[in-house]
């Protein structure tokens, strides 16, 4: 059987002989739809020439790819046979490679003979130190007498000229042994950047040329009446990618406008590089439950005390009380799964309303890397307030009233605020339904300072916890505006309140609230307070608490 490399991953188009049976061709990503909870969509488009006959198109994929739901097409006047799936079909190393892979392998080769130069040298500047050594040691044999001592002149010209030579000798070996070890450090110094770069470049050529030995391969048949162009598609699904939103609101606080910058962080969790791969992620997740969970009947029972302590708590049933004879037993269903704080896409797609965004530009990215590609800028107009909390907060802040118009949902992902071009951090963007309002704050406003007092503590009163049947508290809370120009702001406090016809309280504030009940939260009361340059305003709060004799008071201002 004849069998002939294609090394050209994509339209790749090249003349065969007509005898030839079987191509070998990479089956690179072309296109990608990456959806929420990891799911991919992987499209592999080839295009070759074939000839006339009955031949098999062998498309190499990496070792260990996913082809959960595959399907293969073609395009051109052929007939596709039914594929089968080869897990480690043989390859000659460097089989497939293309231009790009080839110049990564010749530089891991150059970078290998460069390695094995530099120890070569290495060698070499250790045999020089060791020669040196001996020399030195022979030298000082000489002089220091036994049985290698040189016989001494007694002519003291003949005396001096000889005890001069050893000396220079001496010196010579000594710098020589200094050259050597010099040259010996220096090498060792090159050999480690040889190696960090060896390791860059063995790398950069894995995640170019995923494939070993051996490869799997998808085996389609082919059969052409005559010589033909044709066009392969392989569709499959895998866990290869995850992707995730990303923000950056941008506040123009003047002009009362939010940029919201849109982007996609993608990730590869596979062992396969993408290159120039037109990408797509969509909300929905083929992942999740379709269906909903399934009740068994429940019926109640009883049954003799005793019989109870014999079976203990055993599956699907659990003890509520504290274990006497005022607890008891129910059977419980199985519980659902809790929704997760990011499942909110899901519910849109539960609605219909999932949706598919198209990546701008071709993706490329490696195995394990992560990738941020921009989408789109979305604008807002807001009502912008400034919300003080005196009783926890040492400021005020701004706060922007948004309601998403855009038509459609925001997804959760992590978001940078800027106000008016500064950054103010980072912070999780909850999910926004499309039509939904919600509050984004962005940042402490220092020229509105805000101050809380316990009057009653300061007057040397009792606790917050009395065993009293009445209690008397006072509190005082401000907001002071130290700009130089008028501010407006919204004040909010939670007032007490009781809900229990034995505890009776008398509730008296300085200041009437323009709102009562905020968003529907009992006892949290709004003011909204203009202040002028310099100007501080206070709000006084009284409240006398009573209580049948015996209880406890629990409460903090």
């Amino acid at each position: 059987m004849k069998r002939l490399l294609l090394t050209t991953a994509i339209c790749a188009t090249l003349p065969f002989a007509a005898q030839a049976d079987e191509f070998l061709v990479r089956a690179d990503v072309t296109e990608a739809t990456v959806f929420l909870g990891g799911v991919t969509e992987i499209v592999r488009e080839v295009s070759l020439t074939v000839p006339q006959g009955d031949h098999d198109v062998l498309l190499a994929l990496p070792s260990g790819v996913q082809l959960q739901r595959a399907d293969i097409a073609g395009t051109g006047p052929v007939t596709l046979g039914s594929y089968s799936v080869e897990t480690a079909h043989p390859i000659e190393e460097g089989a497939l490679d293309g231009p790009d892979v080839a110049a990564a392998r010749a530089r891991v080769e150059d970078l290998e003979d460069q390695v094995d130069a530099v120890n070569a040298r290495i060698a070499e500047a250790g045999a020089a130190v060791q020669a040196a050594a001996l020399q030195r040691a022979y030298l000082q044999s000489v002089t220091a007498g036994g049985d290698n001592a040189a016989p001494f002149p007694t002519e003291p010209e003949l005396l001096g000229q000889m005890l001069t030579t050893l000396g220079t000798q001496m010196a010579n070996v000594a710098e020589a042994a200094r050259l050597a070890e010099e040259e010996q450090t220096a090498l060792r110094e090159e050999l480690a950047e040889v190696n960090t770069d060896l390791n860059a470049a063995r790398t950069a050529l894995n995640e170019l040329y995923p494939f070993g030995t051996s490869v799997t391969v998808m085996r389609v048949p082919v059969s052409a009446e005559a010589e033909a162009d044709v066009t392969l598609t392989l569709s499959h699904f895998s866990t290869a990618a995850t992707w995730s939103p990303v923000y950056t609101l941008r506040l123009d606080s003047t002009a009362e406008e939010l940029a919201v910058e849109r982007a996609v962080t993608l990730q590869l969790t596979g062992n396969e590089r993408w290159h120039d791969v037109g990408v797509s992620v969509s909300t929905a997740d083929p992942g999740r439950e379709r269906a909903p969970s399934e009740l068994s009947p429940q019926p109640a029972r009883i049954h003799p005390p005793e019989a109870e302590e014999s079976r203990g708590v055993g599956f699907g049933i659990v003890q509520l009380g504290n274990g006497n004879a005022g607890g008891f037993n129910t059977t419980l269903a199985r519980p659902s799964p809790a929704p997760a704080a990011d499942m909110a896409p899901v519910e849109v797609q539960a609605v219909g309303a999932s949706l598919t965004y198209r990546l701008p530009g071709a993706v490329t990215i490696t195995p394990r890397d992560s990738s941020r590609q921009p989408l789109d800028t979305l604008s807002f107009d807001v009502d912008l307030t400034n919300r003080a909390v005196p009783r926890h907060d040492a400021t005020a802040f701004l706060v922007a009233e948004v309601e998403n118009d855009s038509g459609e949902a925001l997804l959760s992902g992590n978001a940078a605020f800027y106000r008016d071009g500064e950054l103010l951090g980072e912070a999780q963007l909850g999910f926004l339904a499309d039509g939904a309002e919600t509050d984004l704050a962005f940042g402490a406003l220092d020229h509105l300072q805000l101050d809380w007092r316990d009057l009653s503590r300061d007057e040397g009163q009792t606790g917050i916890f009395t065993s009293a049947d009445t209690q008397v508290r006072a509190v005082e809370f401000s907001v002071e505006n130290t700009s130089d120009e008028a501010e407006e702001v919204r004040l909010l406090y939670a007032v007490p309140f009781a809900e229990q016809e034995e505890l009776e309280l008398d509730l008296d504030l300085s200041v009437t609230p323009d709102a009562r009940d905020v968003d529907g939260q009992r006892g949290v009361h709004a003011w909204e307070l203009t202040l002028e340059p310099g100007e501080t305003r206070t709000i006084r709060m009284d409240v006398e608490f009573s209580w049948p004799e015996g209880e406890v008071l629990d409460w903090r201002p």
